[in-house]
């Protein structure tokens, strides 16, 4: 069995996925998995994107469990006391109850993290068990994956209707999806750290790709979609998806995309991961993060990345 205690949004849920299905893909593709999606859930309401984002696409069967109940029920007597001891006490932090258990080895035995390194940890393959917490965002392990992603990440529901005529012009198109993260981006709490792709940056990113490509086609997906009409300007022909969309069918307009301008996101990162362009051209910031002790594996060597 492989359990994962998800975090996060929609990108973050991709990569605690697709990790969890490289070592189920490891370990010979045939036992279940279990997700635990209490920490997702306990983090906000649905409509600020804190939910079970994996039910909406076409992703492998598994089963749900809350945190209390995947702990009790499989872990050792050990992991059973300590986790009791904790969550009684301090009922409200489950997330920093897996951090903790991880942080005094509590759980090693059957809970190991990706390594920082990026590499497997090939010790834990040959547990019966395995819980992963973590973001697990290094990106070498998922090309060895990447058709089986390109399959079980794809929306479960069909075009809907107010985009059909979006989408067929994003396929007849030399389409370059722009994707622009503002909204939580600029809240005081976030904004230090995660405010790297500001209005220069589009519009520089915006010149290089008009220098690379031919007749294109610029489309773009915002949090802030009316700030974007307002305040980008190309002189090209533009389209809009309307910003208000679920997650899973902005993202499947994102991918149909050719080219990519992606800010420092992760549901960014995944609409040119998932793209079926093998030709495509994708431009990015040359930092994700402001805070430069912070990790930049999320910016492949391929990328064409803009001073930011």
């Amino acid at each position: 069995m492989i359990g994962v205690f998800f975090s996060g949004r929609f990108g973050n849920q991709l990569f605690q996925y697709a990790y969890a299905r490289y070592l189920r893909w490891l370990r010979g593709d045939k036992e279940p998995m279990l997700f635990n999606f209490y920490m997702v859930t306990s983090g906000g309401s649905s409509n600020d994107g804190f939910e079970d984002k994996l039910k909406h696409l076409k992703v492998l069967p598994y089963k749900t469990l809350t945190n209390m109940g995947m702990m009790l029920r499989l872990g050792s007597i050990k992991q059973k006391i300590a986790y009791t001891a904790f969550r009684f006490s301090h009922p409200e932090n489950s997330e920093a109850l897996v951090r903790l258990l991880l942080q005094y080895g509590i759980l090693r035995d059957v809970c190991e993290p990706r390594a920082s390194s990026g590499e497997v940890n090939t010790d834990i393959l040959s547990h019966k068990d395995l819980f992963l917490s973590g973001y697990f965002q290094e990106t070498d392990y998922l090309k060895e994956i990447r058709p089986l992603l390109l399959d079980e990440l794809t929306p479960v529901a069909d075009v809907l209707p107010h985009n059909r005529e979006l989408m067929r012009s994003i396929v007849s198109s030399n389409a370059v999806c722009v994707s622009i993260r503002r909204g939580d981006y600029l809240s005081p709490s976030n904004k230090d750290a995660f405010y790297v792709c500001d209005k220069s940056y589009f519009d520089k990113a915006i010149q290089k790709m008009e220098t690379l490509i031919d007749n294109p086609t610029f489309v773009f997906f915002s949090n802030d979609i009316d700030w974007v009409r307002r305040n980008i300007h190309v002189d090209a022909p533009c389209l809009y998806e309307r910003g208000d969309d679920p997650e899973w069918e902005t993202i499947r307009l994102m991918y149909n995309c050719k080219h990519f301008i992606i800010s420092n996101s992760t549901f960014s990162w995944w609409a040119q991961f998932l793209c079926r362009n093998e030709e495509k051209i994708v431009v990015s910031p040359d930092r994700w993060y402001n805070i430069p002790e912070w990790s930049n594996s999320l910016i492949e060597s391929a990328f064409i990345k803009i001073p930011s």
